[in-house]
This record gives C-alpha cells, sequence and structure tokens, in this order.
C-alpha cells in the first residue's frame, strides 16, 4: 500500500493510494470492480482490515473525480526496442512499450524520461542518416546498458522473491533514517546501488558506511 501526495488536476491537494495485492493474496479484491464507488469501497475495507492504524485517515475518502480509479495487473518485460507497420516500415517503441516495470519502484516514468532523452540525443548526433532498425537497435541496446538494465533490476530486486542484499539495506533503513535516505536518494539514478544492492557482503559494507557517517555527522554537531 502506498499513499502519495499529489496535486490533482483540479488544482486540489489530495494522496494517491496504490495498492499492489498478489494473486489471491488477502489485499487481492478489486478484480471485479466496475466503479470507482466499488473501487473506494474495496479500498477502505481492505485499509481497515490490514492496515487499521491507517483507518481514521482512510474511513471519509472520496474520488477526486469520478474517473480517478484504476485496476490492472501486468508482468515486467522487456520487448525488443523495434516493430513493423503493415506498411514494412520500423518504428521504435520507448518508455512502457520497451520495458515494462511493476510500480514498487516508480521507475516507469523514470524509464520512459531518460530513455526518451537517449533517444533524442542520438537523433540529434544522426544528422541526415536513416533512422533504421539497426539504428534502433543500437540506440536502445546502449539505452539500456547505460541505465536501463539497472532501473529493471532495482524494481525487480524488491518483488518477492527480494534479494537478501535489499532485504538487509531495508531492514537497516527502518532502524536508521540516514540509512533510508540513503536509499531513497537513488531512486533516479539507480545504477548507483551497484554492487550492493544485488551483493550481501557489499550491502552489508554499505551499511556499515553509512552509520559511520551518520555517526560522524552527529558528533560534528553536537
Amino acid at each position: 500500500m502506498f499513499w502519495v501526495p499529489f496535486f490533482h488536476k483540479s488544482q486540489v491537494s489530495c494522496y494517491n493510494i496504490v495498492f499492489e495485492a498478489k494473486p489471491g493474496g488477502l489485499m487481492d479484491q478489486f478484480t471485479e470492480v466496475r466503479s470507482g464507488r466499488e473501487a473506494v469501497e474495496i479500498a477502505k475495507r481492505v485499509i481497515r482490515d490490514l492496515s487499521p492504524w491507517d483507518y481514521d485517515n482512510a474511513k471519509d475518502i472520496v474520488l477526486t473525480d469520478e474517473l480517478a480509479w484504476l485496476i490492472g495487473g501486468f508482468a515486467p518485460t522487456v520487448r525488443k526496442p523495434v516493430g513493423r507497420l503493415p506498411s514494412g516500415k520500423a518504428v521504435m517503441a520507448l518508455g512502457d512499450t520497451a520495458v515494462t516495470h511493476d510500480p514498487i519502484a516508480a521507475q516507469g516514468a523514470n524509464n520512459a524520461s531518460n530513455m526518451a532523452h537517449h533517444v533524442l540525443q542520438r537523433i540529434i548526433a544522426h544528422d541526415n542518416h536513416p533512422f533504421d532498425a539497426d539504428w534502433m537497435n543500437d540506440v536502445f541496446e546502449e539505452y539500456w546498458e547505460a541505465k536501463g538494465k539497472y532501473m529493471y533490476a532495482f524494481t525487480r530486486a524488491l518483488l518477492e522473491p527480494i534479494t537478501p542484499a535489499a532485504a538487509e539495506v531495508l531492514q537497516a533503513g527502518t532502524q536508521m533514517p540516514a540509512i533510508a535516505d540513503a536509499f531513497f536518494t537513488n531512486f533516479d539514478n539507480p545504477q548507483d546501488y551497484w554492487p550492493w544492492l544485488m551483493d550481501l557482503s557489499e550491502a552489508k559494507k554499505w551499511i556499515a558506511t553509512q552509520m559511520q557517517t551518520a555517526s560522524a555527522v552527529k558528533e560534528g554537531t553536537a
């Protein structure tokens, strides 16, 4: 369950509440929802039953507008970057059409904006040469190696079964705000999670370093 402060298009401050349910799990109650009213009532029930400490904040929630709800499910997927139109011309996938992320780490928008920027720079540098399928594949592979694969692996690391290294870091973050802050700082550049997000020994070293830094800062300001 994610409660995200949000500014609605009607210029209303509100919360965006996201439920990520495991199929068949206790939270998996939204599959048959067909209206915003149903979505809100089930959301209240789920919060009451699974997160009762939040219920006082949720018992009176209403939709900001009739279209402000969505349900669905998908699997994280990396696709080939080139498609073919009926005419035979090549088209290049961007953003979610190229790489679909689970929303748990908020990398969908990060991927889309970074990939668009990368492709734009390559278009500018390409001048008047043909933008053919080989060029599209090369540009995607460059992006994947530089950033894309890290966003994808970061997201997958937080899904079940979570990697031991990621579990170690998240547990440490619940005990020490400085570690949590350092962890979340890397969301916009997931490559900075390497190697400690995937290697348990590196994770322990990283945690120790963060604790030493936080201790030094505390002593320096005491």
